[in-house]
């Protein structure tokens, strides 16, 4: 049995059906800036050796590319190895990632390289896994890891931006609420596709990304808010592109819990709340005196 398969996780997407032939034509072109890594991991049975070339469609360059087998397993009686290619300080231009097999084109991705000034309307996603799941290689070694990177229309709307807040707070017999510890967070919204939209792959893509025990946009890590999923918003009739949306959370927005002295109320007197912090034996004083 012959299988070639290319991970999901892999920079470039190789989904090819997302537009139907009654929708209106439409083209969409992933955009990488010259700082960033391509990875591509594939898995292939010994049946089948795939010829791989990377060529400039600007200058007409091909380039041979020599995969690295990264991990081989057997399952049901059948020898799989799994391969992998990282480029990188590619100039800008045009390129197309193409695997052949017996001479004839297999499968292909297109992709552009550009100036970091010139992709200012896109995030730069990376991620990784604690475990080497969904068909995909992610540990590297002891304590190290492969971080995939992908690059695609999108920003975090400020006016989507919400804050909420974990509170313990204690009332006194006057009715005087007084708080104990706060844990604040928010909540953003990744909105991924310009005005003229992105495939559902790229939705698929960034539903399996924020699967992983590790994302980054931008740089800031991020967990989806729980259960939150990419929502879709259409642009047009019959129009093959969109725009989606997915609430998420920055980890590390807020590293502490604001917490406040926990008091031994010793009792009120002239609108005075007075008490000692247990853990250090200083009396404190809440209220006004005058």
């Amino acid at each position: 049995m012959a299988i070639f398969k290319v991970s999901k996780y892999s920079s470039l997407s190789f989904y090819h059906n997302w537009r139907t032939p009654f929708e209106i034509e439409r083209y969409y072109i992933q955009k990488f800036s010259i700082t960033d890594n391509i990875r591509v991991q594939y898995t292939i049975t010994d049946s089948i050796s795939p010829n791989l070339f990377l060529t400039n469609l600007t200058t007409g360059e091909k380039e041979v590319i020599t995969p690295t087998a990264i991990y081989t397993y057997e399952e049901d009686e059948i020898n799989y190895t799994i391969f992998e290619i990282l480029i990188s300080g590619l100039s800008v231009g045009r390129y197309s990632f193409e695997f052949y097999r017996n001479n004839d084109l297999a499968d292909r991705s297109v992709f552009c390289v550009l100036d970091p000034d010139d992709l200012i309307d896109t995030v730069h996603i990376s991620y990784t896994n604690r475990d080497d799941n969904f068909d995909t290689r992610f540990i590297e070694g002891e304590d190290s890891y492969k971080v995939f990177e992908w690059r695609v229309e999108g920003a975090f709307m400020p006016s989507e931006t919400t804050f909420f807040v974990n509170n313990e707070s204690f009332r006194n017999q006057r009715g005087e609420e007084t708080q104990l510890s706060a844990s604040p967070y928010k909540k953003d919204v990744l909105t991924i596709g310009d005005g003229f939209g992105v495939p559902v792959w790229a939705a698929e893509k960034l539903n399996l990304a924020f699967s992983l025990s590790d994302i980054w946009v931008d740089g800031d890590s991020y967990v989806r808010s729980e259960g939150a999923t990419p929502q879709i918003t259409k642009i047009l009739y019959m129009y093959p592109l969109y725009v989606y949306k997915i609430e998420v959370e920055q980890l590390d927005f807020y590293n502490d819990i604001i917490n406040i002295p926990r008091l031994k109320v010793l009792g009120a007197t002239a609108g005075v709340v007075l008490g000692i912090d247990e853990n250090t034996g200083i009396h404190i004083s809440y209220g006004n005196k005058g």
